[in-house]
């Protein structure tokens, strides 16, 4: 019994270490074209010891986060012990590509910019080491 018991939780930690942590999903004040607020959803991801962590926005490229490439460098900040955001800029559009809705460069910037913003809100960031990546 009690080697059962050890097997299904080694078992466990190995499908949990394969997949990676999925994050936690939240929502965070943007900034649209037209100068007016609407929500921004992202997906915060960090490392379980004790911060404050440097942290690193990572936007998307243009068919968004739809990719496994993009978790495997969430899970490499993590490791390194950096917070890391996905920020949601097409699907907090509603769009699930660049072509649908002509997003701009400068809504991709100011995604950043209010990733940053929250990002140094957060008591487990170090808010002078912020860092950005995408793609595109």
């Amino acid at each position: 019994m009690k080697s059962k018991i050890v097997i299904s939780f080694l078992l466990a930690c190995f499908v949990m270490v394969s997949i990676g942590y999925a994050g936690e999903s939240i929502s965070f004040k943007g900034t649209s074209k037209t100068g007016d607020e609407f929500v921004l959803k992202g997906v915060l991801n960090k490392p379980s010891s004790q911060g404050p962590f440097p942290a690193m926005v990572l936007l998307p490229g243009g068919s968004g986060f739809n990719r496994a490439g993009y978790d495997r460098w969430v899970d490499k900040f993590v490791n390194w012990g950096y917070v890391a955001l996905k920020v949601e800029t097409l699907a907090s559009r509603g769009l699930s590509s660049i072509h649908e809705g002509g997003i701009s460069k400068e809504e991709t910037a100011q995604d950043a910019f209010a990733a940053k913003a929250y990002l140094s809100g957060l008591a487990i960031v170090d808010r002078n080491r912020i860092g950005l990546s995408g793609w595109g």
